[in-house]
């Protein structure tokens, strides 16, 4: 967490979470069920568990939950420390790199 992300209290902005959260999809894009171009987000909902203070190495453990020929869905466990701050559920939309498939 860099000063840039930090709100006035120091501590990571809500808004640079859930932008860091959105990201999941590229731990899962590429793989026999999704697509490797661009997989726009459909729905993103996030859960504050705790701040992430300024200077933190915020890391996100993902799970493709299922992915069907036009929907993936995914969720991340983000975490400082081993603590969890947050956890966010995503929705994306799957384009097919055979659309005939």
């Amino acid at each position: 967490v860099t000063e840039k992300q930090c709100n006035p209290f120091g501590v990571c902005h809500g808004g640079a979470m859930a932008t860091f959260a959105d990201a999941q999809i590229i731990a899962v894009r590429g793989g026999p069920t999704v697509a490797d171009r661009h997989t726009p987000t459909i729905s993103l909902s996030v859960d504050y568990l705790r701040p992430a203070p300024l200077g933190a190495v915020v890391e996100a453990r993902v799970t493709l939950l299922r992915a069907t020929g036009t929907v993936i869905f995914t969720q991340a466990l983000i975490a400082v420390d081993g603590l969890l701050v947050a956890r966010s559920s995503a929705v994306y939309r799957n384009s097919r790199k055979d659309p005939t498939s």
